[in-house]
């Protein structure tokens, strides 16, 4: 039940939360880790890779051992190994349990959504690794697969943020296409409350000169500057006036 809990937490609440409740969760096998479901480990490993606490992401490792234990290895299985080793900067060796994963998912009977889940790991190893051309044929791949199908789930959103640095990465500038892409990819991460992968979109974005609002309680793109210290940007002028209290206190004019 609390591994249960700790699954909805970590797909609602991020890494930390949903990782708490897993330990809790695996409190109740401490003394007999085996019957601990694979899948669980496995999203546990997952957990502590996404939890950023010190002293808890060195544990991945430890938890995607124990969930390849056993036979067969499943495609979350493959794919947690390749994402623990990506962390260990061991990115070839990542590059195969990706590949892995989406072999078997070419090969099972995984839907398309799973089918381009997959790709989108083996561009982002592929890009990790310096098969950066490679990379933009596997993303791009992925990319079409979910617009085929018409699904913009939060997988599509990061594989959009990935395509756009992987094709201006090549490129060695700024594209109307890669724009377009981190706009999409805003949008759909806005949608699905993803904040700490918003955060890197919109520094993304910056390096196009898009903004996002300074309001707090605010995410929309941003077009209206201070007119005083031209380092803040607003939506609307009603969150401009709103921020105001807030950012009174260091404007400053610039001369």
């Amino acid at each position: 039940m609390l591994c249960a809990l700790g699954r909805i937490y970590y797909k609602v609440a991020g890494g930390v939360k949903g990782l708490e409740w897993y330990l809790r969760g695996l409190e109740i096998f401490k003394n007999d880790q085996d019957q601990v479901p694979r899948d669980i480990l496995a999203l546990v490993a997952e957990a502590c890779l996404e939890s950023n606490v010190s002293g808890v992401i060195d544990d991945a490792g430890k938890w995607a051992q124990l969930s390849l234990g056993v036979e067969p290895w499943t495609i979350q299985l493959w794919t947690t190994k390749g994402h623990v080793l990506l962390h260990q900067k061991r990115r070839k060796e990542a590059l195969i349990c990706m590949n892995v994963a989406l072999d078997s998912a070419l090969q099972g009977k995984e839907g398309p959504d799973q089918v381009a889940c997959c790709m989108k790991h083996v561009g982002d190893a592929q890009f990790l690794a310096g098969r950066k051309k490679e990379a933009l044929e596997t993303l791009r791949a992925a990319k079409d697969l979910w617009d085929e199908e018409k699904i913009e789930n939060r997988e599509y959103g990061v594989c959009l943020f990935l395509l756009a640095l992987a094709q201006d990465d090549l490129t060695g500038g700024r594209s109307d296409c890669s724009l377009q892409f981190l706009l999409k990819s805003r949008e759909i991460l806005q949608r699905t409350n993803d904040a700490a992968l918003l955060c890197h979109v919109d520094i993304a974005l910056i390096i196009y000169g898009i903004h996002s609002c300074g309001f707090d309680e605010c995410n929309e793109v941003a077009t209206k500057q201070c007119s005083a210290c031209k380092s803040v940007y607003y939506c609307s002028e009603d969150h401009q006036r709103a921020h105001w209290k807030t950012h009174k206190a260091i404007c400053v004019k610039k001369t």
